[in-house]
């Protein structure tokens, strides 16, 4: 079959499950069509709604093809969405990610349509926000992916389907925003597309439009190229309403408030594709802890983030830190609607403490005073969380300055269970405002060190990970706020400029504890896992690297000393990693002002480099 046929009977197909969605041979037309394309796990939530009394010996085959091609995948790139890298996808740069997170702060509330669904990103960054997003495109194989990317989310906000960039049988005045992300340059005619995106949009309502600057145009398919002159002369000559332009590097973007005048409508849902079914989990309690010390200017402003979470079965309980600014004032006017504590000043983890002991709740969401949760965080972490018995879920984040100005855009990334401690070790992965972990993994892992007015959420989520799973959601939950304010507690109060050197004092503590407690197989499965002299030597030699970056130079010796033993009676070759962590504690300890602790750790690296298959040696270091 030619490629041109074999995709217009795809399309066909998807758009007669728009209209018929059990219609039985248009699913099985769509679920070969996934197969054929690399994404079998879409084509099996396909097979999978077709009832039993209309399934045929073909479905079978078309089963067992779905396994096989489901099979083959997870042996390729193991990931819980699938073949993502199956797809040509654009990666999404920092700058990318920023803008879509931008024109996402702009839209609003409501419903908004997307013209072109791409690969569902933005989309589904468009819902953290809470809105409810509508989207076309000419690809049958992005609307699939962009609905399966709202499937694995538990999200049935998004509704997509089949059809035309320039004219769409939506009714007037229906979307309370359109968004328009590099669509102009890749049109004929964006005259025309501009003014149906006025049609489409209510009275009062935003255009939002987003292309490359022609000085940063570098694919092939851009058909127009435009300066910020003939952006702006297009879009006034097409908009009634006031254009804004937006500050963005690389981008062409701008905000149009629209003017005038209709009625306005809801979007008619039967145009689209219904979403993916998502199981139910139950709906269990959430108890949100917020902790506050002087933060009364910031405090209203994130208790209102977690009123608006669309999942309502949470209980907030705010524990006051001995506050002496105007705290007991904001929060008197939602006494019905959280459960206030107030104790003297002691620190956030003896505040955290505090709220956890009244926590009803099976999950525990300890959330900062001074950040701000997006709507959608707890209706996708729970059923993820319901559904997978992890200690713990994290998500995305956005880092934003005073001025609300986004910083970065971080994602979470994944890592395997035999490499998320390590990971950890090297440096905290999650974001604490997007991190919730069930109340039977706080009784079990313990209490908030008290000791810690610094790196206590750090020396946490090192205790749950020792014992406990972890799931990673590529999903917007949070701002995280970036300011210039105090930090710390009564007895321990430190400006923004000393952040650095306190929270290098109080990881001291934690991994003066990790060292004690927590064994080298534990740790670093893979000793145990391969039981090899050079895993073990490497995971010394990282260890090492992870002690003495917080001036623990006697740990740091010793683990140097023990994997100069392994290569002594097993001389075997460095890897990679092994060479780097020598250098870098090479370094350290050429620059310790300890003498004799620093000969020791010198020596040892000495040892293991002579030891090596390879000749080594450690030019930047000298005894």
């Amino acid at each position: 079959m030619s490629a041109p046929a074999y995709s217009n009977l795809y399309s066909q197909a998807l758009q007669t499950l728009a209209k018929e969605p059990e219609n039985p041979d248009a699913i099985r037309s769509v679920a070969r069509s996934l197969v054929c394309r690399g994404w079998p796990y879409i084509a099996r939530l396909y097979m999978n709604s077709l009832s039993e009394d209309r399934r045929t010996q073909d479905d079978m085959v078309i089963a067992a093809l779905i396994e096989e091609g489901c099979a083959s995948v997870t042996k390729l790139a193991p990931s819980p969405e699938g073949p993502v890298q199956a797809v040509d996808r654009i990666p999404r740069t920092q700058s990318d990610l920023i803008r879509m997170v931008d024109l996402a702060m702009l839209a609003g509330q409501g419903s908004v349509f997307t013209v072109g669904c791409g690969f569902g990103d933005l989309p589904v960054i468009l819902s953290a926000f809470g809105l409810e997003v509508f989207g076309v495109d000419p690809d049958p194989l992005s609307i699939d992916v962009t609905r399966y990317r709202f499937y694995t989310l538990g999200l049935t906000c998004g509704h997509f389907r089949l059809g035309d960039l320039v004219i769409h049988p939506d009714p007037d005045n229906c979307f309370d925003s359109v968004v328009l992300v590099d669509v102009l340059d890749r049109v004929p005619d964006p005259s025309s597309v501009l003014q149906e995106a006025q049609r489409l949009v209510k009275p009062g309502g935003r255009i939002l439009v987003s292309i490359p600057d022609s000085y940063w145009v570098t694919r092939p398919e851009k058909i127009s190229i435009f300066t910020k002159q003939t952006f702006l002369k297009l879009l006034r000559e097409n908009l009634n309403g006031t254009v804004t332009l937006l500050d963005s590097e690389g981008w062409l973007s701008a905000v149009v408030v629209v003017d005038k005048l209709g009625e306005t409508n809801c979007p008619d849902v039967s145009l689209y594709l219904k979403p993916f079914y998502v199981p139910c989990h139950g709906n269990p309690l959430v108890s949100i802890i917020v902790p506050t010390y002087n933060r009364a200017s910031l405090l209203l402003r994130s208790l209102t983030s977690l009123f608006n979470q669309t999942y309502k079965n949470i209980e907030i309980i705010v524990v006051n830190d001995g506050s002496t600014d105007s705290t007991e004032e904001v929060v008197a006017p939602y006494l019905d609607r959280i459960k206030y504590l107030k104790q003297p000043n002691r620190g956030s983890p003896s505040a955290m403490n505090a709220g956890i002991k009244e926590a009803r709740g099976k999950y525990v969401w300890v959330f900062a005073d001074d950040d701000v949760a997006l709507p959608r965080k707890l209706e996708v972490q729970v059923p993820l969380m319901e559904a997978s018995g992890a200690g713990l879920i994290h998500s995305a984040a956005i880092s934003v300055n005073e001025n609300f100005e986004v910083i970065h855009v971080w994602v979470p990334a994944e890592f395997s269970p035999d490499s998320i401690m390590e990971a950890e070790l090297l440096g905290n992965r999650f974001f604490t405002p997007t991190v919730l972990v069930p109340k039977k993994v706080i009784q079990d892992v313990g209490m908030y060190d008290e000791r810690l007015i610094r790196a206590q959420d750090y020396d946490y989520w090192i205790r749950i990970v020792h014992r406990y799973p972890v799931i990673a959601a590529d999903y917007l939950c949070a701002f995280y706020f970036q300011h210039t304010g105090a930090r710390g507690s009564s007895f321990d109060s430190f400006d923004v400029s000393n952040v650095a050197k306190k929270t290098l004092e109080y990881e001291r503590i934690i991994f003066d504890k990790v060292y004690q407690s927590i064994p080298l197989s534990a740790a670093f499965p893979s000793v145990s896992k391969y039981g090899s002299p050079v895993v073990e030597a490497e995971a010394l030699l990282v260890r090492a690297v992870v002690v003495a970056k917080r001036g623990l130079l006697n740990y740091a010796v010793t683990d140097i000393e023990r994997a100069a033993n392994l290569m002594k009676s097993n001389p075997f070759t460095l890897s990679i990693k092994a060479r780097e962590c020598v250098r870098m504690l090479g370094d350290i300890l050429g620059n310790c002002e300890d003498k004799v602790v620093a000969r020791s750790g010198l020596i040892g690296l000495r040892d293991i480099l002579a030891k090596s298959r390879e000749q080594l040696t450690l030019d930047s270091c000298c005894l």
